[in-house]
């Protein structure tokens, strides 16, 4: 399978997602979509930009790379 992962913009965590998705032994299997708040811009109403955003990335990815799932790595204190 191929996963879309999707994750917030924050810089502190990009390492440690790589490093988390590797353990997954997901590495060389996702594409990546970085949106400030990760699933916060998808379901809060006051992102609908964001919202749409992401719907378009995600049928995208489906169409490209046959994305089948989607991963969501949202932290505490954003």
């Amino acid at each position: 399978d191929k996963y879309l992962l999707v994750t917030c913009m924050d810089y502190r965590f990009q390492n440690k997602i790589n490093d988390y998705m590797n353990e997954k032994g997901l590495g060389e299997r996702y594409d990546q979509f970085i949106l400030p708040g990760a699933s916060l811009g998808v379901t809060q109403h006051h992102y609908l930009e964001w919202r749409k955003t992401f719907f378009t990335v995600l049928q995208l990815a489906e169409k490209l790379h046959q994305i089948k799932t989607v991963i969501i790595i949202d932290h505490d204190d954003c």
